[in-house]
This record gives structure tokens, sequence and C-alpha cells, in this order.
């Protein structure tokens, strides 16, 4: 049995590059449901016999292995105040920060990176438009 697949090589596997997506993924109307599952450990689960189905989202959302992994990596070896740390780490996490916003950006194809805003939750940011 080959060794797990780390994040990312997960993320830039042959069902295309989750590192650099384009606005329009070219299989967008293509996917399987069983390697979505895959992704989420929670969903291995069985509950009475069965696999487990979450539909409590709006409250918690389960995590992707790969957000797994990185939460974990972050938290052991790159936590720091983001934007406030005059050291490393904290340049680190700052880098790891606004890598995520430019990110984002080119996932949803935002003209800039100014457009990005983030906030701490769905009340927050709907508040901030209303």
């Amino acid at each position: 049995m080959p060794p797990p697949a780390s994040s990312e090589e997960r993320l830039a596997s042959d069902e295309g590059d989750l590192l650099n997506p384009s606005p329009s993924p070219k299989n967008a109307s293509s996917f399987s449901i069983g390697s979505i599952r895959a992704e989420f450990p929670a969903l291995s689960s069985l509950n009475a016999g069965k696999p487990l189905v979450y539909l409590d989202s709006a409250a918690s959302a389960l995590k992707p292995r790969i957000v797994i992994d990185s939460i974990s990596n972050f938290y052991s070896s790159d936590y720091a105040n983001v934007h406030r740390s005059a050291h490393s780490l904290g340049e680190k996490a700052t880098a790891h920060y606004e890598g995520a916003r430019d990110l984002v950006q080119r996932t949803i194809g935002a003209r800039t990176r100014d457009e990005i805003i983030f906030t701490k939750n769905a009340t927050e940011a709907i508040n901030l438009v209303a």
C-alpha cells in the first residue's frame, strides 16, 4: 500500500490544481461523492451501522483532511499574531494570511486583492454590507 498523499499532493492531483485554480474549473460538472466524502475524516464513521450524514453545517462545518492538516501545521510551527509581530514567526504568519487573500482572489476571480475581506463569521460579514 503506498503512503498517504500529502496535502500538497492532494491539492495538485489529477482532478485539477487547487493551489492555483482558475475561476471556471475544467471539470465543474463531474465529481465523485465518494472521493469528496473521503476528504472528510468525520464522514468515515458509521451511525447506526450506516455512513454518517451531517446536515448541521449552519452551526459548524466538518473540515476536510487538508484543512485539518494545514491548521495543525500552522499551530505547531507558524503560529503568531498576524500584522502585529516584528519577529520571524509573525512575518511568516502574516505571509500565510496574505497568501490566503491572494488565493481567494484568484479562486473567485476578484479584480484586486483589496476586494477580499476576512470576517470572523457570517453575521459580521452581513453587517458590513447591510
